[in-house]
């Protein structure tokens, strides 16, 4: 089986903090850290701390976060 993200490569990824994959997860708008200066916007391939694919993406050009669709996932529990 090819990963779910394959068909998704031509997309630009982005890699989001614990913090920020868990408000993304819950429905938030996430802000990117730009002063690394890899400014998007439209839709991206999202991916949590362990490089796990998210789902996609949507960045508007202040580059604020939403999610667009997002796979289905176990709820993490802290200390387990």
């Amino acid at each position: 089986l090819l990963p779910t993200d394959r068909l998704l490569g031509d997309l630009p990824r982005v890699d989001l903090s614990l913090f920020q994959a868990g408000d993304l997860r819950n429905g938030k708008v996430v802000q990117l850290d730009t002063t690394s200066g890899a400014a998007h916007t439209g839709l991206l391939r999202a991916y949590g701390n362990a490089s796990d694919f998210l789902g996609l993406v949507h960045v508007d050009a202040q580059q604020r976060l939403r999610a667009e669709r997002l796979l289905a996932t176990q709820p993490v529990i802290p200390g387990k």
